[in-house]
């Protein structure tokens, strides 16, 4: 590639073969975020098929921003496996991170081009792990940007038009990387220009940023006060940690040494610039120098989520600590001896990575192991995972981890509903304008409750057993209004929900994928007369929850023989309450005036303590003839 030492080239191309296998090394890289931008880019290959059912609950977006993985996915989708496709973005996403960082540090200053072979270790960090896709993309554009705008001293009107164009494709790839990249820019305007071109210099840059503030102002419109509410708020000292675990992540001696190593880069560059030899200092270095430390800054004093954006901070150390690091003076050492040290620590970096992948695939495997059943979805599907970080160390014990807030499981149920259809519980559309697709007015009236997906993982309550069985009735009994359930968890997990009523279609180890049947309860209601008010048969597990089924016989339905049978089909196996009354009095709640079976409490309440099967009752209605409500006023 023009530009970059010939010497460093041949490092280069070895180290692109290796992160490109490392990516290849597993069928599916297990990510947090990723199932999300998956989903949304089957959604959009696959809108069109009735099997799939997408249409019937999702519409499309109104997004133009965060569009990078999306846009490649779907080509290559169209052509090859879902999960060959997805492996191609990430060997795409590495291999132009690592080659436009090379690049710039290569026009940086030639002499330190040997620093530009970190970044295809970078490229393989903690935002790839977060599964933060359209983000990576554009960081790994955003660096091609910098090394093109540094490329001339000066911009003529034809570079200006290309760098604004290329800035508005990183805005439409994703938006946090272009605005990092302006910022960039326009330091290097700052220092770069003659003192009396500045001005003009700054307004030129302020119209090739035109698209992407366009970008900014139309999926950023909810309003600053939305934006700035910070939702959590972490130590100076842990933001340090920050430093190294959320940027390249990994081991110490991975994560914690490029830290260190960039904020070495920023130190000389302080002593140097003490010392005024201005001669060792350009006015890149000083662009490069100011533009790392705000970037730095921000990464420790911004909050680390604000509503409506999780992982705020971190998203500046990417580039802020990437170009710390081009500010070591590596030229010192002898030539050899600066690329065998960076050369060597990127290698080694990226077959950590590797193991990291298989280590990954490993501790996934059984939650993965029903992708590929032959499964076909079309409606609502319910995912409950109860392991969602896979036996790494939970979200709050980040400090312990070396890849910090990483969840490769906690969006299983958007991955299986991508491989076989269907619509996750749990999705990105919250915002039109940031999302791809988003739920349609039909689909939110239609879609069934959804539970609190963090909660259910609580090892406070998983590791009681009273708590865990609770819970587990509570989502067989959620589950009854979805089209399938996936449960991720132990495998006494997957059998209570084979209990409750749910015909598994794939039932391996701790994984479960399951239709409810339940078993069915004939209900004969013994009357006289036609019933003078609805009769209300509910069934639920719990007293304190929402029945999970309800049926209604209007009122002057004749008896058959002085019975009216009702088939409750869709109640849980096991357990369950039944509450019958005749709802004289219309609200729909049992009242001292409503009628209800003989041998029932006053609520109409019936226990059913061990039902495996079909069953059935007989309920002779007290309240429904005129003597009756005679003595039983409402």
């Amino acid at each position: 590639m023009a530009g970059i030492p010939r010497s460093t080239q041949g490092a280069a191309a070895a180290l692109s073969v290796a992160a490109v296998a490392t990516v290849l090394l597993v069928p599916y890289l297990p990510t947090s975020d990723g199932p999300h931008h998956i989903f949304h880019g089957m959604v959009a290959n696959h809108y069109g098929d009735p099997a799939r059912g997408y249409a019937d609950y999702l519409e499309p977006g109104r997004a133009v921003t965060s569009l990078g993985f999306h846009a490649l996915f779907g080509v290559l989708e169209s052509f090859l496996p879902w999960r060959r496709a997805v492996q191609a973005v990430l060997a795409i996403i590495v291999l132009v991170w690592g080659w436009s960082y090379l690049l710039f540090a290569s026009r940086l200053r030639p002499e330190r081009a040997a620093l530009g072979l970190i970044g295809f270790a970078a490229a393989l960090g903690w935002p790839l792990y977060m599964g933060l896709f359209s983000f990576s993309l554009a960081t790994a554009l955003g660096w091609l940007v910098l090394a093109l705008a540094i490329g001339r001293d000066r911009w003529r009107p034809l570079d200006r038009l290309g760098l604004g164009v290329a800035l508005l494709v990183v805005a439409m790839a994703h938006l946090f990387p272009a605005l990092v990249v302006g910022l960039v820019l326009l330091c290097i305007v700052a220092f770069r220009s003659e003192p009396g071109t500045r001005a003009k210099e700054i307004a030129w840059l302020a119209v090739m940023g035109l698209g992407p503030l366009a970008i900014a102002a139309w999926a950023l419109r909810g309003g600053p006060g939305e934006l700035l509410g910070s939702t959590e708020t972490v130590g100076l000292f842990d933001r340090f940690r920050l430093l190294a675990k959320a940027s390249v992540s990994g081991p110490t001696w991975r994560g914690g040494l490029f830290a260190v190593a960039a904020l070495g880069g920023l130190a000389s560059f302080a002593v140097t610039a003490f010392r005024r030899t201005d001669d060792e200092i350009t006015p890149l270095d000083r662009a490069v120098a100011l533009a790392a430390t705000l970037l730095v800054l921000a990464g420790l004093v911004a909050p680390l989520h604000v509503a409506g954006w999780e992982f705020f901070a971190p998203r500046f150390l990417p580039v802020g600590l990437g170009l710390g690091l081009l500010l070591l003076p590596v030229e010192r050492l002898r030539a050899e001896l600066g690329l065998a040290l960076a050369g060597g620590w990127s290698l080694a970096a990226i077959v950590w990575a590797g193991w990291f992948h298989r280590d990954l695939e490993a501790r996934t495997a059984v939650a993965l192991s029903g992708l590929d059943a032959p499964i076909t979805r079309h409606g609502p599907r319910l995912g409950v995972v109860l392991d969602p970080d896979a036996g790494l160390p939970r979200s709050d014990a980040w400090r312990d981890a070396e890849v910090p807030f990483i969840h490769p499981l906690y969006n299983l149920g958007l991955l299986y509903a991508a491989a076989q259809g269907g619509t996750p519980s749990w999705l990105f559309t919250a915002r039109s304008a940031l999302h791809p697709y988003v739920l349609s007015p039909a689909g939110r009236r239609a879609f069934p409750p959804v539970h609190d997906a963090v909660a259910v993982a609580d090892p406070a309550i998983l590791g009681d057993p009273e708590q865990r069985r609770a819970l587990l009735d509570f989502l067989a009994s959620l589950g009854t209004r979805y089209e399938d359930v996936i449960l991720y968890g132990a495998p006494g997990d997957v059998a209570a929900l084979k209990a409750r009523g749910y015909q598994l279609d794939v039932e391996h180890e701790g994984l479960g994928i399951g239709r409810f049947q339940g078993c069915p309860f004939r209900l004969s209601l013994e009357l006289d007369a036609p019933p003078s008010a609805p009769v209300v048969v509910r069934c639920s597990y719990s007293l304190r929850q929402a029945p999970s089924g309800e049926w209604v016989v209007p009122p002057g339905t004749a008896p058959q023989d002085g019975v009216i049978l009702v088939d409750a089909a869709r109640c849980l196996c096991g357990p369950v309450w039944y509450q019958i009354f005749v709802d004289r009095d219309g609200s729909a709640t049992p009242s001292d005036g409503d009628g209800f079976c003989e041998g029932t409490d006053a609520s109409g309440l019936l226990a059913r303590p061990d039902a495996k099967g079909p069953g059935s009752w007989r309920c002779k209605l007290r309240g429904n003839s005129a003597a009756d409500e005679e003595s039983n006023p409402p």
